[in-house]
C-alpha cells in the first residue's frame, strides 16, 4: 500500500466517521477496522492515524459488540502505530496499555492476543509505558515475556558473536594453511 499524505488522511477520515457511528454493520466496521490495519503498515499512514486515529482505535478495542476480526484489525492497526515514539506517548494518554492488558486477559482469539502483546512489546521501548505495563500485574505473564524477550534477544545476539568469532577464526586458520602451502611448494 503505498498512499500520499491526502490519501492517507482521507482513508482515515473515512474509517473514522464509519467506526465512530454506533449504527453501522459489523461488515462495514470491519471494512473500516481494516482500512486502519492497512494504513497502519505505512510511514505515512502511521503519521497519520497518530494525529487523529489512536483514539478511535482504543475505543474500538473496549467494545463488547464487534467481531474477533474487527478487533484484530484494530489492535494489529495500534501494534503497527506503536512503533512511532510519538504514538505510544498518545496511546499511554488514552490508557492504551490498561486496554490492551485487558484485551489479552479476557479475548479468547490468539491472532488478538499475540498482537496486544506485540503492541505492549512496541510500548514497552518507551520507559513510562514499561513502568506501566509492569505495575499492571493483571497479567503477570506480560511483563514477564517482555524481560523473557529482552533476555532471548541478548543471548541471540551474544550467540551471533560467538558465531561470528568461530567463522573468524576459521577464516584466519585456512588462511594460515594456505599459506603453509604455498611455502611449501616454492
Amino acid at each position: 500500500l503505498n498512499v500520499s499524505t491526502l490519501e492517507a488522511d482521507m482513508l482515515l477520515e473515512e474509517s473514522i466517521k464509519v467506526l465512530a457511528v454506533g449504527t453501522t454493520t459489523d461488515e462495514e466496521r470491519e471494512k473500516a477496522a481494516q482500512q486502519l490495519r492497512n494504513l497502519s503498515g505505512t510511514d505515512t499512514g502511521r503519521k497519520a492515524i497518530s494525529k487523529k486515529g489512536i483514539e478511535i482505535l482504543i475505543r474500538l478495542l473496549v467494545r463488547d459488540d464487534i467481531t474477533d476480526e474487527q478487533h484484530e484489525h484494530a489492535v494489529c492497526a495500534l501494534r503497527n502505530v506503536a512503533l512511532d515514539d510519538d504514538s505510544k506517548h498518545i496511546i499511554g494518554e488514552n490508557d492504551g496499555v490498561a486496554v490492551l492488558m485487558k484485551l489479552i486477559g479476557k479475548t479468547t482469539n490468539a491472532a488478538v492476543r499475540e498482537a496486544a502483546h506485540a503492541a505492549l512489546t512496541n510500548l514497552s521501548t518507551n520507559q513510562k509505558l514499561r513502568a506501566q505495563i509492569k505495575a499492571a500485574g493483571d497479567i503477570p505473564p506480560v511483563a514477564t515475556q517482555l524481560e523473557l524477550k529482552a533476555k532471548c534477544n541478548l543471548e541471540a545476539r551474544r550467540e551471533r558473536m560467538r558465531k561470528d568469532e568461530d567463522r573468524r577464526r576459521q577464516a584466519e586458520q585456512e588462511a594460515l594453511r594456505s599459506l603453509s602451502l604455498r611455502r611449501m611448494f616454492e
